[in-house]
């Protein structure tokens, strides 16, 4: 059982303590406060009692100690110095009492024993605990209440205030004097398990804060409460500043929960991050990925998620159908969150993807949803190329931020952690600190929070004391980066050594590794656990994904071995950027190949100088360069060949036709491409054009079938199919039925090998695209299955990739027949067998024999 919990007030000059008595009643299953009395006083006193306990019921539920809607009454001896005056005035000794009905609230809501308390304190908004007046009164007042083994609890603002001498007193007492900055930490420390707000490390590193982090995030409240007023004026809020300013950190955050403290019940939000939209060569698939992005950005499990369950039927096409969705999830406000929003404005998406995205969000801004993004200012003048979406924000919907490095913010940064973890700073430490942060710099934030970190790790464990011999050992602050990456480079083995320069071309380059570009045993998979366990590395998606990523740009401009790579290979670095830029361009038809000149000779040399780093993010630009360098290639052939062609000309047709005969004799390639298909609603009956070439189609199932090729235009448009080398297909096609289906070729000439390609399927309606399961038996002449190749039914709501098969005769003699059954049908939930393919039967896009 808790002990008592006293209340302390003052009369005059003199300190008075008295013990509050709370009662609980629980209701219905919920999140929030039902009622909340104090009895025998006025309105100003229930409405501080009810500040409080709405506070301190957020962290109980949020830790799951609650489940029940809760009608809470107090009742003391006497409330002395409570008037309705002291509540709007600068005299703030009315709302004193705050702290002491969160704490009785708490010990009685909960089954845990906390020790006997007297408190006094304001609880601001988001539980920060402010500064009262009169302490030394209310001081004496709790020592002549509190029994041995009782704790003080006051405002960390007013710690100052307490003498030496007061402090001795408490000591003989055996009274614990608990300063608090804010409720949860303060719970915490008082033996209440707080898992689900205050986190095991309180400093960061490198690494940005996140919403989860809001119970270690401290000296921006200024900044939150301005971009709170703002965003309760304004549809939308553009946040922007420059790169390390803490702008993501001051939403998600600060923001983010501070909206959620007011409207903890109405308010759903999303986080979309522009580079998580996967980028496509197609514009109809980028967009599917850019509305597949925005339903995944409120599709989380933080406080103000829709739940991180699959989305059951099609997604939301619309910006009305998405604000319906999510009202369908209890959302009576939404509001979403734009991180890091330049990254839009790159080349990396589609122009015709990015118009789309700002229209889409335009209308969800117009239709209710609240906008909040985050943007360096760098990026102000591509905003502006975007109506759509700059006029969302406007001018009077800007805030910038810039970075902070006065005396007094850089003191709670490092102060208000490390008291609420329960740390100390030996003598000097701080100042020094201090005094190192203050010069200025985009990256000063950061590179505290790593020094900080850093030393929180090198702590003497046994009195949890941060050291001055410690801050001297890494650098400081100029050298805790470089320190730190080097400590794990000479943990490393000589040949994952050799992979750093690697990992510093990826982050240089691409900006990210991604781990499944490279085999298990590779070293460079010991080099990336290495260096993000001391969190120098990240991984992308909130840690989910596979994709590491520096975890600030700081470590790239601060540590001296990445300093020293960027330097030697600058040029490298720039050229693969240009030509990364370019290559997405050009798959787009907005830009042709390197021409001949100083830029394809190094173009050239870097692909071969780095071909073994090259991976599936460089795609487009290794590609992009070996088409430039094909082009030169057959150029070359042009020129020569203009240049000899009298002379070659007749060697040259007499080699081709002596090839074409040749292969004849071993190959025979059938892509129905020399027949005409009259339009996109016309098929060509098979069978007198298999003929010819001496194939016969000797079944079909059912009777009434019919052998056709068809042109790509006549599936949906033409947008259900890609071609291969030529836009028609076989294929087989029935008036009606859900049987399988199927039709046998005869071969004149018995091949040995029988290739099938099966063409590339894209996604033409928002229900995806679909393909028969289908099956390919070869037939020998006793008419025995000797071969098989299969495909299951496919389904895909982008694109399905082209496919080759083989069918070989297994050493058992020639293939007399091909056989070709699908079924387009797929098991229900009742397991009976439905019609579901958009495909009766196989499209079958190239057939070759090999004798």
């Amino acid at each position: 059982m808790s002990g008592p919990v006293f209340l302390l007030f003052t009369s005059g000059e003199r300190g008075l303590a008295s013990r509050l008595a709370t009662d609980i009643g629980t209701g219905v299953h919920g999140t929030s406060i039902r009622r909340v009395d104090v009895k025998g006083v006025g309105a100003d006193l229930r409405l501080s009692a009810t500040r409080a306990v709405n506070e301190a019921a957020r962290i109980l539920y949020r830790e799951q100690y609650l489940d029940r809607q809760l009608v809470v009454q107090f009742s003391a001896d006497h409330f002395d110095n409570v008037h309705s005056s002291n509540i709007h005035s600068s005299n703030i000794h009315g709302r004193s009492a705050e702290l002491a009905f969160a704490l009785a609230f708490v010990a009685a809501a909960v089954e845990r024993e906390l020790p006997a308390m007297a408190a006094t304190g304001i609880v601001g908004e988001g539980g920060v605990i402010e500064r009262i007046d009169g302490l030394a009164g209310k001081f004496s007042a709790a020592l002549s209440v509190l029994p041995d083994g009782g704790t003080f609890v006051f405002p960390a603002a007013n710690e100052s205030e307490l003498a030496d001498e007061q402090r001795h007193r408490a000591a003989e007492q055996k009274v614990t004097l608990l300063p608090a900055h804010r409720l949860e930490e303060m719970l915490a420390r008082l033996g209440l398990p707080i898992t689900r707000t205050w986190l095991a490390e309180p400093f960061r590193g490198l690494e940005p804060f996140r919403f989860e982090h809001a119970s270690i995030f401290f000296g921006r409240e200024t900044e939150t409460a301005e971009l709170l007023a703002l965003l309760e004026r304004r549809p939308a809020v553009l946040v922007r500043g420059p790169s390390g300013a803490g702008k993501s950190s001051v939403v998600l955050a600060g923001v983010l929960p501070g909206l959620l403290r007011r409207r903890a019940d109405s308010l759903h939000w999303g986080l979309l991050r522009p580079h998580d939209i996967e980028r496509d060569g197609d514009v109809g698939t980028e967009h599917a990925n850019m509305v597949r992005a925005l339903i995944d950005a409120w599709r989380h499990d933080e406080e103000g998620g829709a739940g991180s369950v699959p989305v059951d039927g099609p997604l939301p096409q619309s910006a009305t159908a998405l604000i319906e969705w999510l009202r369908a999830r209890g959302g009576a406000q939404s509001l979403l969150v734009i991180d890091q929003l330049e990254d839009l404005f790159e080349s990396r998406l589609h122009p015709a993807t990015v118009e789309a995205l700002a229209e889409f969000l335009a209308e969800l801004n117009q239709d209710s949803v609240k906008l909040i993004a985050t943007m360096t200012n760098a990026a102000l003048p591509a905003l502006a190329q975007i109506p759509a979406l700059a006029n969302c924000f406007r001018i009077e919907g800007q805030y910038v931020l810039e970075p902070r490095h006065d005396a007094a913010m850089l003191e709670t940064v490092i102060r208000a952690p490390a008291a609420a973890a329960g740390l100390s700073y030996e003598t000097g430490l701080e100042a020094a600190l201090v005094g190192s942060a203050s010069h200025g710099g985009t990256d000063v934030l950061p590179l505290l929070e790593l020094l900080l970190t850093e030393l929180y790790e090198r702590r003497d464990r046994a009195t949890n004391e941060l050291r001055v011999a410690d801050y001297k050992t890494v650098g400081g602050l100029d050298g805790v980066t470089s320190a730190r990456a080097e400590a794990v480079y000479g943990e490393l083995t000589a040949s994952e050594r050799n992979e750093v320069p690697l990992l510093l071309w990826k982050l240089n380059t691409l900006g990210v590794v991604e781990t499944k570009d490279y085999p298990e045993t590779h070293p460079i998979h010991a080099v990336l656990v290495a260096y993000q366990r001391r969190r120098l590395l990240v991984r992308d998606h909130d840690g989910k994904a596979t994709v590491l990523r520096a975890a600030h740009e700081a470590l790239l401009r601060h540590w001296s071995r990445a300093v020293d790579e960027r330097r030697t290979h600058a040029d490298a670095i720039a050229l693969w950027r240009d030509l990364m830029r370019e290559a997405v361009q050009s798959g787009r038809g907005e830009r042709a190949l390197i021409p001949a000149g100083p830029q394809f000779a190094a173009a050239s040399a870097l692909l071969r100088e780095r071909q073994k780093w090259w991976t599936a993010g460089d795609a487009p630009m290794v590609d992009y360069v070996k088409r430039s360098m094909a082009q030169s290639n057959r150029r070359q052939v042009i020129v020569r060949l203009a240049l000899g062609l009298p002379a070659t000309a007749a060697t040259f047709a007499g080699v081709w036709w002596l090839w074409n005969a040749w292969r004849a004799r071993f190959e025979t390639q059938i892509d129905f491409g020399d027949i005409s298909v009259p339009g996109p609603d016309y098929v060509v009956a098979a069978e007198a054009y298999l003929r010819r070439l001496g194939i016969v189609v000797t079944a079909r199932v059912p009777d009434s079938a019919r052998i056709i090729i068809t042109s790509s235009l006549g599936l949906y448009q033409g947008r259900a199919t890609e071609a291969g080398k030529t836009e028609h297909f076989l294929t087989l096609t029935v008036e009606s039925g859900t049987e399988p289906v199927s039709f046998t070729l005869a071969f004149d000439k018995p091949p040995r090998r029988v290739g099938l390609t099966r063409a590339r399927l894209w996604a033409a309606t928002q229900s995806g695209v679909t393909h028969p399961q289908w099956t390919a038996e070869a037939i020998d002449m006793s008419g025995t299955v000797i071969d098989k190749v299969e495909e299951e039914l496919v389904r895909s709501f982008t694109t399905v990739p082209g496919k080759q098969f083989m069918l070989v005769d297994r050493d058992k003699g020639p293939i007399a027949a091909v056989r070709i059954t699908s079924d387009y049908r797929l098991l229900n939930r009742e397991g009976r067998l439905v019609p579901f393919a958009a495909f009766r039967a196989m499209l079958l896009n190239e057939l070759v024999l090999y004798y």
